[in-house]
C-alpha cells in the first residue's frame, strides 16, 4: 500500500500476556528501550532532539476476520481506554454534543486509589459528582506521614473529606456515567489496527479527513469504526503513544510497586483509620490505602535496578522485607492477613515527545505518567480528560481554533507534569538526608541541590503538594494559558509589600492606569471552549496575568478611573461578584508594584492604619490577607 508504514505485529497490545509483567530485572532507558507491548526495540529519544514530522499514515495490523458485512460507522471522537481519563474525556465530549465511541476492556489488576477532596469542583464539572457521593466509597480525611527524619505528621485536608477507592468499582462507576451521557461504550474491545491522516504528527491537518479504528471483540469479530479524533486513554500501555514513538524517560530511575491486599481486624483502634498512610524507609517507601472497613491495600515502591543487585529473591520474600522496613505502618498491619500474594506493576514515570498530533491526542497516563508520590494521578486524568474534552470539541467546532485549542491542551499538559516533577524531587532530597541507601541516593543525585518541601497540610501523598504549586486546572470561570501567580511568592515580594503599605497610608487615593504593562491575548477555557481572551502583560509577568486569587485583574484595571479604594471595590462587585477585600487589597498591591495602576494623589499620611480621606473605612488592615 503506497504511503503506508507498516508497523511489525505486536505493536497494539492484541489481548495475549496483557498483565503487568513482574519489572525486577528491567533496564533503565540507556541503549534503548522496549515496550512489552512492542515486538522491536524503539531508539532512546533524547528531549533535545529536534521534533520530527512523520509524513506516513499510521496503520497498525489486524487480527481476526474483519465483519465487513455491518456499515461503516462514524463518530466524532473515539476513546480507547476506559480508565478514569478515558471515561470522563468521553462523558464530557458526550455532554457537550459530540458523538462519542468507547473501546475498552476489562480491568485486570486491582489497585488502591485516593481522590482527594479537591477533585470535587473537577468532578462536577464532568458530571460524576453526584455518583461519587452516593457509590458508598470510604471517606478519607487526611494522611498520616513518616517521611524522612519527621515525627508522625498529621495531615488534615482543609476542604473538607476525600474517597478511598478500589479502582476496579471506580472504573466501573464512571463508564456507567459515561454510557448514560449517551457514550456508545465497547466494554470487551481490543484495539487492532488505527489509521491516521496522512499529516505530519505535530501538523494541524484538515479536520475534515477521518481516522479509522479496527477493534477486536470477545468472539473474535473485527469492526472497523472511523473519527474525526482518536483519543488515547490507554495509560501505560500507550496504544497510540508507544507505537508513534512519542513515549520519553521521564529523567528518574525505575519504579516498581508491590502490592498486597490486607485484611486488617480492628483496624479502627488505631487513629485516624481512613487516613492513607506513608512512611519512608531505607530501601523505598511504603504507601497504604484503606478502601474498606478493615481492607487495605499496602504497596511498597522499590527500584528494581537496586533490588537485582542483591540477587535472585522472590517477590514476596522481596515485598516483605521492605514492609519489615516500614516500621511505624508495620504496628498498624498486626494481626492482620494478606489476601493472596502480592504482585508488581511498573510505575516508572515518563513523558511524551507530543501530546497531540493529526488526529489524535494523548490523554491522562497516556501522555505522561507522574511519581506514585505525587497521590493525583486520578484527579491529574481527570483534569487531563476535560481539558482534553474541551480542546477536541473546540477544535471540531472551530477550525480556525483547532491549533490554538490543542496548543492550549499539550502546553497546560507540561506545565502541570513539570510542577509534579520538581515537587516530588524535592521529597526525594529530603529523605535522601536521613536514609543513606542506594534507592534515595540515586534519587538525590538527579534531583540536584535545593530546599526540601515546605511543611504544610496539603493533600497528596506526604504532603506532595507543594506550596505554590498549581494542581491541575479546575473549570472555575477563565482557565488561563499559563498557571495561577505563585500568591505566597506575590505576598513576600518587596515590591508588592511596599505598594500594599503605601496604599494603606496614603491620605489620598485616586487609581489610575499607568505606564507599565499592556493589555494582550491570550488562550483560556470559557463555557466549555478555548478562546483568545484578554490578558495583562507586565515586566514580572510577561507570558500573561488575569486572575489572582478571586479578582480578575485586567477588569480591576479597566475600572479604575481615579476612584479611591472604596468605590473602586464597591465597582468591581457590582460589575463581577463579592471577592474578599483581602484578595482585593492584594490584588491592588500587585498592579500599583507592577505600575499597571498609580495613586496620582498619592502622599504621606498620619491617619491610623486602614483610614482614609477618599477610600472611606475598610477598618484596620494589618497586611495582605493572602493566606
Amino acid at each position: 500500500m503506497q504511503g503506508v508504514r507498516k508497523v511489525q505485529r505486536g505493536s497494539i497490545e492484541s489481548g495475549r500476556k496483557s498483565r503487568c509483567p513482574p519489572c525486577f530485572g528491567f533496564q533503565p532507558p540507556s541503549r534503548g528501550w522496549r515496550n512489552p507491548l512492542l515486538a522491536r526495540t524503539l531508539p532512546e529519544i533524547s528531549p533535545g532532539w529536534p521534533t520530527p514530522s512523520v509524513a506516513s499514515p499510521l496503520w497498525l495490523p489486524v487480527w481476526g476476520a474483519l465483519d465487513l458485512s455491518r456499515p461503516l460507522e462514524s463518530f466524532d471522537v473515539i476513546v480507547v481506554g476506559g480508565g478514569p481519563a478515558g471515561a470522563a474525556a468521553a462523558r464530557h465530549l458526550a455532554g457537550l454534543g459530540r458523538s462519542v465511541l468507547l473501546l475498552t476492556r476489562p480491568r485486570r489488576i486491582r489497585l488502591g486509589e485516593s481522590i482527594p477532596p479537591s477533585s470535587r469542583r473537577i468532578l462536577d464539572a464532568l458530571g460524576f459528582l453526584s455518583e461519587m457521593e452516593g457509590a458508598g466509597f470510604l471517606e478519607t480525611t487526611g494522611n498520616t506521614v513518616w517521611w524522612g527524619a519527621r515525627e508522625a505528621d498529621r495531615q488534615v485536608f482543609p476542604e473538607g473529606t476525600g474517597w478511598q477507592v478500589d479502582r476496579t468499582r471506580l472504573d466501573e462507576l464512571l463508564l456507567e456515567g459515561a454510557r448514560s451521557a449517551g457514550v456508545r461504550v465497547r466494554a470487551s474491545a481490543t484495539v487492532a489496527a488505527v489509521h491516521l491522516p496522512d499529516r505530519g504528527l505535530w501538523e494541524g491537518g484538515d479536520p475534515g479527513v477521518l481516522s479509522e479504528v479496527v477493534y477486536r471483540e470477545a468472539g473474535g469479530r473485527s469492526t472497523r469504526v472511523r473519527a474525526r479524533f482518536v483519543l488515547d486513554a490507554s495509560g501505560r500501555a500507550g496504544v497510540l503513544a508507544s507505537t508513534l514513538g512519542l513515549r520519553t524517560s521521564a529523567g528518574e530511575p525505575p519504579l516498581t510497586a508491590l502490592v498486597g491486599l490486607w485484611e486488617v481486624p480492628g483496624g479502627s483502634r488505631h487513629p485516624d483509620p481512613d487516613h492513607t498512610l506513608v512512611e519512608s524507609h531505607d530501601g523505598g517507601w511504603v504507601w497504604s490505602i484503606p478502601v474498606e472497613p478493615g481492607l487495605r491495600y499496602v504497596t511498597a515502591m522499590v527500584d528494581p535496578g537496586v533490588e537485582a543487585e542483591g540477587g535472585p529473591e522472590g517477590l514476596g520474600s522481596r515485598y516483605g522485607r521492605h514492609l519489615s522496613g516500614a516500621v511505624h505502618l508495620g504496628r498498624r498491619l498486626e494481626g492482620a492477613r494478606m489476601l493472596g500474594s502480592p504482585w508488581a506493576c511498573g510505575a516508572t514515570p515518563y513523558g511524551t515527545r507530543a501530546f497531540r498530533g493529526a488526529g489524535f491526542v494523548l490523554v491522562g497516563d497516556a501522555g505522561v505518567f507522574l511519581d506514585p508520590l505525587t497521590s493525583f494521578g486520578v484527579k491529574k486524568a481527570l483534569a487531563s480528560a476535560w481539558l482534553a474534552a474541551v480542546a477536541v470539541h473546540t477544535a471540531l467546532l472551530d477550525g480556525a481554533r483547532r491549533e490554538m485549542a490543542l496548543s492550549f491542551f499539550e502546553e497546560r499538559e507540561r506545565e502541570v507534569a513539570l510542577s509534579f516533577h520538581r515537587q516530588t524531587r524535592g521529597f526525594y532530597r529530603e529523605a535522601a538526608r536521613v536514609h543513606h541507601h542506594p534507592f534515595w541516593l540515586r534519587r538525590r543525585e538527579l534531583a540536584g541541590s535545593g530546599d526540601g518541601p515546605v511543611r504544610e497540610v496539603r493533600e497528596g501523598h506526604g504532603g506532595s503538594q507543594l506550596a505554590g504549586a498549581s494542581s491541575p486546572a479546575g473549570p472555575t470561570g477563565d482557565v488561563p494559558h499559563r498557571d495561577v501567580p505563585d500568591v505566597r511568592k506575590l505576598r513576600d515580594n518587596p515590591r508588592v509589600g511596599d505598594a500594599f503599605h503605601r496604599l494603606r497610608k496614603a491620605e489620598v487615593v485616586s487609581l489610575c492606569r499607568g505606564a507599565g504593562g499592556e493589555s494582550g491575548e491570550w488562550a483560556a477555557v470559557r463555557r466549555d471552549e478555548i478562546v483568545w481572551a484578554g490578558c495583562l502583560r507586565t515586566r514580572s509577568f510577561p507570558g500573561g496575568l488575569r486572575y489572582l486569587r478571586e479578582v480578575d485583574m485586567l477588569r480591576l484595571t479597566e475600572l479604575a478611573k481615579g476612584q479611591g479604594v472604596s468605590d473602586l471595590y464597591a465597582a468591581y462587585c457590582r460589575w463581577d461578584r463579592e471577592v474578599p477585600l483581602p484578595d482585593f487589597l492584594g490584588a491592588l498591591a500587585v498592579l500599583l508594584a507592577e505600575e499597571v495602576l498609580v495613586n496620582v494623589a498619592e502622599g504621606p499620611t498620619d491617619l491610623p492604619v486602614g483610614e482614609s480621606v477618599r477610600r472611606g473605612s475598610f477598618g484596620k488592615v494589618e497586611g495582605i490577607g493572602w493566606r
